[in-house]
């Protein structure tokens, strides 16, 4: 509950109240304090009184929408806002919330852009303070009390009893006869008009709040594929990245397998010249020791000794001199760098194409009785806020015994989601990685499929032959029995849920 320091000044401002707005809590306060504390602390829309501290959300409209606390406005007699002069206001302008004198107030009605503003008198306006039903009624709550729109143009203490159309102004009878004789006119004081015309009023508000809603189902609508184009954008940057990393970790490979290539011939020619070199080695190793001995001998000084070893070092000069001392015939390695071609790199990474609707693909590792018994589903995807999965299952034809790979698109359409019903466009495609990709496509049922929460499992039971799916050749299943399968979801019509 407010306090009653509430009733007496702004709790911001420690002053008497300008322009009071009332908060849902019933706490009152300034509009200029309310929408200078409003600007510091204001979260998602939301901020605290700066009393009780209740959470309060902020009207579309902003601050101004709050409702003005017409009893605290009406202890204190607001001055004129137009002419700053100082003196007490009469009137009110509700288009520009604005109070009035009576001078100002006849400018203010004689202006182009102001004329057909709802102007009323300030002191019975304040006096009644609803804050609830902008109509103002007298004393004996039986009619409303005229609004200055409803007073004479000219003389503002007089009643207006015509409409004047081409004018688009009230006017007393007098007015009416001098001025705008002969214009098309309504009678303002016959209430079967006026009650035709606050029925015509209604009918087109019914038709713009009708307009409202279609607008504002059509704006979500924008927002969630918004939500999806940026969603199919990040998906496909992340196609990229991977396919870029296996392009480069192949790459990588390739280079490693060239390096080994590298090693291995220089190990050969190495090989070449490490055996004639262990060969050379122990050959001067013998002629050395040959040597050495031949070298004692002769310090011994004994003839005999010497011609005993003579034709021992001739037969040894005869097998060294036939060695041969010719080099090897070797190779070098040389890796020759090839130009780098964007259009092979291009064709590596993959083709950008401009789908009709959201596209996403799941792996799945074969696991026959699993999708036997309870079929295998993919991770989720959200389009429209809907979840959707890829769903395979393993299907037995009774009447001819083949087996065929089933392939379902689900959605997960519950009582909280936005979309009650969809009706989609789908096709599938089994990714080969020999490029002969399988695919089934809905593109010629023009009827599409109808998505409820009843009814959120659509596809092919039969999307292609078991045996020629786990068939090596055609690429579906890697060596490690994993395949992937893609799909692309098209949107024809969907039934909002009303929540």
């Amino acid at each position: 509950m407010a306090e009653k320091t509430d009733n007496i000044i702004c709790s911001i401002c420690l002053n008497d109240f300008k322009q009071p707005k009332i908060l849902d809590c019933k706490h009152s306060f300034c509009l200029i304090c309310l929408e200078d504390y409003i600007n510091k602390i204001t979260t998602d829309n939301h901020f605290p009184c700066p009393l009780c501290r209740r959470d309060i959300i902020i009207p579309d409209g902003g601050v101004n929408e709050f409702e003005i606390n017409y009893q605290l406005e009406a202890e204190d007699v607001s001055e004129c806002d137009a002419c700053k002069s100082g003196i007490s206001s009469e009137f009110r302008c509700e288009d520009c919330q604005q109070y009035l004198c009576s001078t100002c107030k006849r400018c203010h009605a004689n202006l182009t852009g102001t004329r057909n503003h709802v102007v009323v008198l300030y002191n019975k306006y304040s006096q009644k303070g609803n804050q609830d039903n902008p109509d103002q009624y007298n004393s004996s709550g039986d009619n409303p009390l005229p609004t200055e729109t409803d007073f004479c143009s000219i003389h503002h203490d007089k009643i207006a009893d015509y409409y004047c159309k081409p004018c688009t102004v009230g006017v007393c009878s007098r007015c009416f006869v001098e001025n705008h004789n002969g214009h098309s006119f309504v009678d303002l004081l016959d209430e079967t008009i006026r009650n035709e015309i606050k029925a015509e009023l209604t009918t087109l508000k019914d038709s713009l709040e009708t307009q409202i809603t279609d607008f504002l189902n059509y704006s979500d609508s924008l927002k969630r594929t918004i939500t999806d184009l940026n969603q199919s954008s990040k998906v496909s940057c992340r196609n990229v990245d991977r396919q870029v990393k296996k392009i480069c970790s192949r790459i990588k490979k390739l280079g490693e397998d060239m390096k080994d290539k590298i090693h291995k011939s220089r190990q050969e020619e190495l090989k070449k010249y490490t055996e004639k070199l262990e060969e050379m080695k122990i050959l001067i190793e013998k002629l050395r020791v040959s040597v050495k001995c031949t070298e004692n001998i002769l310090a011994d000084q004994s003839t005999v000794l010497w011609l005993n070893k003579i034709p021992l070092m001739k037969q040894e000069k005869q097998e060294t001199s036939l060695q041969p001392l010719n080099l090897p015939i070797v190779t070098y390695t040389w890796f020759e760098e090839e130009s780098i071609c964007e259009d092979i790199l291009l064709k590596q990474l993959g083709v950008l194409k401009n789908l009709d609707g959201p596209t996403f693909r799941s792996s799945f590792t074969v696991d026959e009785q699993e999708m036997l018994d309870t079929g295998i589903n993919g991770y989720d995807y959200y389009i429209q806020g809907i979840p959707c999965c890829i769903r395979v299952e393993r299907k037995k034809d009774d009447p001819s015994g083949d087996v065929y790979l089933g392939i379902y698109l689900c959605m997960d359409i519950s009582e909280d989601s936005p979309i009650k019903s969809w009706k989609v466009k789908w096709s599938g495609k089994l990714v080969s990685r020999n490029g002969t990709h399988h695919i089934m496509d809905e593109g010629q049922n023009d009827e599409g499929s109808l998505y409820t929460s009843t009814d959120c499992n659509w596809g092919w039971e039969d999307f292609i032959n078991w045996t020629i799916f786990a068939d090596e050749r055609k690429g579906f299943v890697d060596k490690d029995g994993i395949f992937s399968v893609q799909v692309t979801v098209k949107m024809i019509a969907s039934v909002r849920s009303e929540n």
